[in-house]
């Protein structure tokens, strides 16, 4: 019987002081960032062959939303101008950080019949600063 009661007194203790050193877990629930970007005339620097591909979209409307992980998202309205149906992909889009620095979307390949506008939630990674700017480039 002895050796029971210290057996409990010896596991547990220990328990706590494992926990202590776990880093937290950080919320993947992503949020609306502000949209204070969509009012400022941000300009940034961009080779001409890291613009986006010639394309016939164009962004209606869009929102940034971000997480505690640091993962950066676009909520984004884009129509296709033509008649015909055409694939938006991520060649066809570039987003900029605050700092910035642009990137394509991780993926992208959304189908929009002509004439139409969808609404897509598009992913752009990680980062510690926030998108500020969407850029497509038309015909």
């Amino acid at each position: 019987m002895n050796v029971l009661r210290i057996l409990p007194l010896i596991l547990f203790p220990a328990s706590p002081l494992a926990l202590a050193h776990e880093e937290p877990e950080l919320n993947k629930a992503l949020f609306f960032d502000k949209q204070v970007a969509k009012e400022m005339p941000i300009q940034f620097e961009i080779e001409e062959d890291l613009y986006p591909t010639r394309s016939s979209f164009e962004i209606v409307d869009f929102a940034f939303l971000s997480n505690e992980a640091g993962e950066r998202w676009a909520l984004v309205v884009a129509r296709n101008t033509v008649r015909e149906p055409r694939t938006f992909t991520e060649n066809q889009l570039i987003g900029f950080f605050a700092s910035g620095a642009h990137r394509r979307p991780l993926k992208l390949a959304t189908r929009i019949e002509g004439g139409k506008q969808e609404t897509i939630m598009i992913p752009f990674g990680e980062s510690s600063m926030p998108l500020v700017k969407l850029m497509t480039r038309g015909f």
